[in-house]
């Protein structure tokens, strides 16, 4: 994972501290709810688009 933010905070997104899910080694107690920066997805990534894109990330 060189070179990925591993946090992020915006106040764009006050209150909120994203983590990247990668991270987590055992089930965490919600899923995700949207993908950010969509248009910037990994081409080998599979599900991602059953999600709805944030429309506040291009």
């Amino acid at each position: 994972m060189s070179g990925l933010p591993l946090f992020f905070m915006s106040p764009a997104y006050a209150g909120e501290l994203h983590i990247t899910r990668a991270l987590f080694t055992t089930p965490v107690d919600r899923e995700p709810e949207s993908n950010a920066f969509f248009s910037h997805r990994v081409s080998w990534g599979q599900g991602l688009e059953e999600l709805p894109a944030d429309p506040g990330s291009n």
